[in-house]
């Protein structure tokens, strides 16, 4: 004949079970609870998103922060690398901003950006505690743009010396000028290229001189073609 346990066991048994699932669900609420305040602890970077792509030396950055916080500055830097502390390594800041007395929502460059590819985070702290927080590093890329916007050459027959001249606009700090002279027929006589260093903004200027070999007859029609960056134009030249 089968043996039950008393009355007394089974229920204490269940009561033990009870409070175990308990302390479980408490656990488990805790840790949501603790996973949720440590996401909401830092700033909420919000524009520009991750990965995006702008066309302005002068962005504008938004973000937004928890109620008990306030904005203490934001970092831009040409490396994704941070220190324990969450803060971009120093020869790695390319531009920063600090808020204090203020409280902002966005900012933007005054200085401007070149093109190339960028980090930000935005650094706040605690109203009550006064401790620092770091968003995690947000990245985003200016594309290069260039254009020509003037070329001349001067021809001294005495040297047999074609000077050029080439004015551009660019947002890389070091373009690469390209100047070259083929033949008629697509046969390169010459080429040169010169990195120059940009001030965004400005017009920047690029000179060459090609001196004429024997073997071209002066008065000879040639092709130019000259290049900044991804912009280029040509023009027809002839020899001194």
């Amino acid at each position: 004949m089968a043996r039950h346990a008393p009355l007394e066991t089974v229920l204490a048994g269940l009561r033990l079970h009870a409070v175990r699932h308990s302390v479980l669900l408490i656990a488990l609420v805790g840790v949501f609870s603790l996973s949720a305040a440590f996401a909401w602890a830092t700033a909420q970077p919000t524009s520009p998103a991750p990965g995006a792509v702008v066309r302005s030396a002068h962005p504008l950055f938004a973000w937004r922060v928890p109620a008990n916080e306030k904005s203490q500055a934001i970092y831009l830097a040409s490396k994704p690398d941070t220190t324990p502390d969450g803060s971009f390594f120093t020869e790695n800041v390319v531009d920063l901003a600090a808020f204090y007395p203020d409280d902002p929502r966005q900012w933007s460059p005054t200085s401007g950006l070149y093109a190339g590819h960028y980090w930000w985070l935005v650094e706040s702290n605690d109203l009550n505690t006064y401790e620092s927080y770091r968003s995690a590093p947000i990245d985003f890329t200016i594309p290069a743009t260039a254009s020509i916007v003037g070329l001349r050459t001067r021809s001294y027959h005495y040297l047999r010396l074609l000077s050029i001249e080439v004015r551009w606009r660019s947002n890389m700090l070091q373009p690469v000028a390209q100047a070259s002279l083929s033949t008629r027929a697509g046969r390169r006589l010459w080429s040169a290229r010169s990195r120059e260093y940009n001030s965004l903004g400005s017009t920047g200027s690029s000179s060459f001189d090609w001196y004429v070999p024997r073997r071209v007859r002066a008065g000879t029609r040639l092709r130019l073609l000259v290049k900044v960056g991804a912009a280029s134009l040509r023009r027809v030249a002839r020899a001194p």
